[in-house]
């Protein structure tokens, strides 16, 4: 079991199929504010903000942003390979739902500061979504 709350759960699920929902989640006494997203689209945008500084290294940013963009693809080949090995359908569908939906996924992330003020960040924001405490949807004064 991923977590014992069933909402957060769904909220997250749906996420993972394009829902786009404010959210401002409580992790280890840190509170972070931001909109729900897939884990694709997590990866996509952390591909984004790989940039070369000088021509030498333009190569190795652009491989860099294809491996992030590729690893849910990657997590997909692998399920379909085990699949191919004769591993059960049902169990590998389950098994790769799991590995998406471990994480929660946001963009337009904000996290609280000790003054009560909110800091944009400029990345994506990935947790453990057992690791949540706790959730209010919407954002401030939402």
């Amino acid at each position: 079991m991923l977590t014992d709350d069933y909402f957060l759960n769904g909220l997250i699920e749906f996420a993972e199929r394009g829902l786009k929902l404010p959210i401002i989640v409580s992790v280890g006494g840190a509170t972070i504010q931001g909109t729900l997203i897939s884990e694709r689209e997590y990866f996509e945008r952390l591909s984004d903000l790989v940039q070369a500084e000088s021509s030498d290294v333009v190569e190795q940013a652009e491989d860099l942003r294809e491996v992030l963009r590729g690893l849910p693809r990657i997590a997909d080949e692998s399920t379909m390979r085990q699949l191919d090995e004769g591993a059960d359908p049902e169990e590998m569908r389950r098994a790769r739902e799991e590995m998406a939906l471990i994480y929660i996924h946001l963009k337009d992330t904000r996290i609280m500061l000790s003054d009560g003020d909110f800091m944009g960040l400029s990345a994506p924001w990935r947790g453990k979504r057992s690791a949540v405490d706790g959730f209010w949807l919407g954002g401030p004064g939402s």
